[in-house]
Parts: C-alpha cells; sequence; structure tokens
C-alpha cells in the first residue's frame, strides 16, 4: 500500500495545525472492512479532513478497505494511533469540539450545531461508542429514525453525520 503513504501525515501535524482540520472522523475499533473503506469515502465526499484509527482492534487499510472507499483512500490523510482516549484528550486540548454518535444521545443531529473544528467518532459495529469515549465526548449526536429500526449501519450513519456537518460548515 505504498500509494497510501503519499498522504499519510502524523497525529502532532493535526494538533499543531487544527485550522487546517475543520471536521475530522475517529473510528472506535471497527471490525467489518467494506464499513472502514465507505466511512473513508463519505470522508471524503462531505468534507473532512482526515481520518483517525485505532492500532489495535481495528480492521486494518486492506486492499478491501481501499476498494470499498472506490479509492478515496489515497485521497485523504488516515492517521494511525495507539490509544483513542488519549488521543481525544491531546484533540480537546488542542481545541478540537469531540463529538460521538450514539443512538442514546441526548442531542438530534438535525438540530445540533457544530462548533469547528471537531472530531467526529463512529463506534463498532456491535457494541457503538466505547464507554471512555462516549464520557470524553463534548456531546452524544443521535440519528432521528423509524421506531421500526434498531439502528442505523455505522457507514452510514456515519455519512448521514457528516452530510450534516458539511452543510454546517459549508463544504458541500
Amino acid at each position: 500500500m505504498s500509494d497510501l503513504s503519499k498522504k499519510k501525515i502524523e497525529l502532532e501535524h493535526l494538533l499543531q495545525n487544527p485550522d487546517q482540520f475543520p471536521l475530522v472522523v475517529m473510528t472506535d475499533h471497527l471490525e467489518d472492512p467494506y464499513n472502514f473503506g465507505a466511512i473513508i469515502r463519505s470522508c471524503v465526499g462531505f468534507g473532512a479532513r482526515a481520518v483517525i484509527y485505532p492500532k489495535d482492534r481495528q480492521v486494518t487499510l486492506t486492499e478491501g478497505v481501499v476498494k470499498a472507499s472506490a479509492g478515496t483512500a489515497h485521497h485523504l490523510p488516515l492517521i494511525r494511533v495507539t490509544n483513542l482516549a488519549q488521543t481525544v484528550d491531546m484533540l480537546a486540548y488542542a481545541g478540537f469540539w469531540i463529538y460521538g454518535l450514539d443512538g442514546s444521545g441526548r442531542e438530534s443531529l438535525p438540530h445540533f450545531e457544530p462548533q469547528f473544528p471537531c472530531v467526529l467518532i463512529a463506534g463498532n459495529e456491535h457494541r457503538g461508542l466505547s464507554p471512555l469515549l462516549k464520557k470524553k465526548a463534548h456531546a452524544l449526536l443521535k440519528i432521528p429514525i423509524s421506531a421500526n429500526l434498531e439502528s442505523l449501519n455505522v457507514s452510514v450513519a456515519t455519512g448521514v453525520a457528516l452530510y450534516q456537518f458539511g452543510l454546517k460548515h459549508n463544504k458541500i
């Protein structure tokens, strides 16, 4: 995957230049390569400037992820970190607002006014956001859906949220 190294940046660069990264997505231990790829694709489509993902217990950047991203993984900085909770702390300290997608969140996405720069955290397909990341978030956002459906797929929910954030930030 040498092509992916063209867009490689270090977390330190993001922390020192928050104005260059108004919208960042973080994935919380995704297991499905197609979800990861679809999220990357939505990030490019809706104006996110980077994706942060964990080193362990997360699908890696495989050819399947790149294929699911429709090649957009080559056009976006993908930052691999050791510890998501510590990374969230560093991002918050650097001035990023931290928002988590969560079906039991208090804030309804359509009515929410995000502050920028921000990080949108998408949780694991089965467990959702980890409890520690929920605690560290400035707000937990829910997407109103039909009572006949328990939840949306993580990549679909992230795409919906990115569309809303892009509209609010005038990036789409």
